[in-house]
Order: structure tokens, then C-alpha cells, then sequence
């Protein structure tokens, strides 16, 4: 049954409000999804809810969810609702003031997750299934896309493959790269049946930057998944969380973003999100390096208090 008063999608300066987005969402929850074996919880529609609420005040927020609850889809529903519904095109202008109504429809969801398995699974699963669900409904009018962004360092560049294919010595691990070549395979993650050591995988993966002069470059799979990765016409982006702090850093120091600029951002599995940032701003010190590093602090409060001076350390 397709219900004719649930389309969520707004044109080019027009928005849903979000009393009517509210309804649309509860009517989805409530009716739509049990059709398609979904057993829905109250929390689950609560936490749709209280993020759709959050979007639209441009707020944050940190919620925890029971195993079990559906937080997934309760926050892609919400997310696309508020992009579709372009309820937020008005703010984001102010904060990008060069772009038009137009560019604020192109302006992705990103969905930050730690773990590869919850990043494949919204890609092939939650997406798929809930894009056929509201277009079979009249939710929405065309379907949902998303695209799976990874660093360089997870891909394979054929042209490294192919030279470090001819150094290779040993028969039997020859062989295993020439059928990876032949496979055409780009991503380390879909190799599993070839025995990829982690010193292979750095000889092999892609880095640095990609120039035109590469003889590989018109038929590398790596260009064609950024070219369909950076489309505008991408509705979710779904990345580790690796990936978006190496982003936030790169934009704080000025310098080309690894993803384009993105209206709204959830993160998923946020427990993991300190880890992950310990790794990505902390330094690691040698025993070596860090003797000489106290060495370095004695030397100065030496100095210091040799010219009456207080030295206050905080750990």
C-alpha cells in the first residue's frame, strides 16, 4: 500500500517542517516497517525521534542504545529525512555562504563507524533495504545512494602490484600476486582468499598522490571508485572513524578535505571514538627517545631554577 501524504523529499528551496516530518517518521515506524517483518520498539521510534529533533536544531547529542534497540536504522531514517526534506539548506547556507540552495542538496550524510563489519553492513544491507522500503511506500521519490570511504592505504594500486610482481623471487608467492592481479581485485578487504602479509599490503597500496602520467590511470579501479565515491549526487557517506579525524585535522590545518563538506555527522560507535583519537593526535616515543626526552626536562628545570623561576608540570 503506498500512502500518498508520506513523501518526505522537498524541491530546490522548499522544506518539509518538522511537525510534518514527525508524522511521516511515526507512520513509517508504526506501519510501514512491521509490513516488512520489522519488529519495532518503542525506544527505537524514540531515539528516531530525539535525533530528527537534535538535525533540526543543528544540535549534538550522545545517546546510547540497548543491543537489540535498532539505533542504526533509527538514525538513517531521521538523517534522511532531515537531507530529503532539506530542512536545514537555510542554516548550512549561512555557515557556506558561497553555495546555493542547489549545493546544499548535495551536501552529504556521514556516518562514522569503527568497525569494517557496521561499515559493510549499512553499505549492502541497511541501505539497500530501507531505499527499496520508503520507494516502494512513497517516502521517497528516486533511490538512496552511499558509498564506502576508505584511506589510500586500504586499496590496491595494479601499477605497484605489476612491479612488485616482477621482484618477486619465490614461485609460490608469485603466484598468489599474479592471480591477484588477475582478479583486478582494488581493496584489501575483499582479498581474503589471498594470503596478503602486511608487508606486501604497504608495497602495494596506494599512496602519495595518483598523476595523470600513470600508464594504469585510464583503467585503474582506484580513480573510478573516487570518481563515483566524490559524486554529488552521493546521499550518504558512510567512512571510518580513522578517516574522519584525518579530515578534521587536514581542514584545521587548511588543506584539501579527504570528503567533501557534509551536513550532518553521526557517529557510531562512539566508545571507540577515544582510541581512535589517541592514535590519531598522540605520539609514540622509543624508550630511547623518551630518556632523552627527561633528559631534556631536567635540563631545563636545572636552568630555570638556577634563575629562581617556578616549574609546574601537569601530567
Amino acid at each position: 500500500m503506498n500512502y500518498p501524504m508520506l513523501q518526505v523529499d522537498r524541491p530546490v528551496d522548499k522544506r518539509i517542517n518538522k511537525s510534518k516530518a514527525l508524522k511521516i517518521l511515526m507512520t513509517v515506524f508504526t506501519k510501514i516497517m512491521p509490513k516488512y517483518g520489522f519488529n519495532i520498539r518503542d525506544e527505537q521510534i524514540d531515539l528516531a525521534e530525539h535525533i530528527l529533533d537534535i538535525l533540526e536544531r543543528r544540535g549534538i547529542t550522545l545517546a546510547e542504545a540497548e543491543v537489540g534497540t535498532g539505533k542504526t536504522l533509527a538514525y538513517l531514517i531521521a538523517a534522511i529525512f532531515i537531507k530529503l526534506g532539506r530542512i536545514n539548506d537555510s542554516h548550512n547556507m549561512s555557515i557556506y555562504p558561497e553555495m546555493s540552495y542547489k549545493d546544499m542538496q548535495k551536501m552529504p550524510i556521514v556516518v562514522a563507524t569503527s568497525s569494517i563489519a557496521l561499515q559493510k553492513a549499512i553499505i549492502t544491507e541497511y541501505i539497500p533495504q530501507l531505499s527499496k522500503i520508503l520507494l516502494e511506500n512513497g517516502v521517497i521519490t528516486k533511490p538512496i545512494t552511499a558509498v564506502l570511504r576508505k584511506g589510500r592505504e586500504n586499496y590496491i594500486c595494479q601499477r605497484k602490484l605489476k612491479t612488485y610482481m616482477s621482484s618477486v623471487a619465490d614461485r609460490a608467492e608469485r603466484q598468489i600476486l599474479e592471480q591477484l592481479f588477475d582478479s583486478n581485485a582494488f581493496d584489501f578487504a575483499e582479498v581474503g582468499e589471498f594470503e596478503i602479509t602486511p608487508k606486501i599490503k604497504k608495497s602495494l597500496s596506494v599512496s602519495g598522490r595518483c598523476f595523470d602520467t600513470c600508464p594504469n590511470r585510464d583503467k585503474c579501479r582506484y580513480q573510478e571508485y573516487m570518481e563515483q565515491a566524490q559524486s554529488p549526487d552521493t546521499d550518504i557517506f558512510v567512512l571510518n572513524q580513522n578517516l574522519l579525524l584525518a579530515d578534521t585535522i587536514r581542514r584545521a590545518d587548511n588543506k584539501q578535505a579527504l570528503i567533501p563538506n557534509y551536513q550532518m555527522l553521526i557517529i557510531d560507535e562512539a566508545h571507540k571514538l577515544l582510541s581512535v583519537a589517541r592514535s590519531m593526535y598522540g605520539v609514540e616515543l622509543s624508550s630511547e627517545a623518551s630518556t632523552e626526552l627527561i633528559e631534556k626536562v631536567y635540563d631545563i628545570t636545572d636552568m630555570l631554577n638556577a634563575q629562581n623561576s617556578t616549574v609546574i608540570f601537569f601530567g
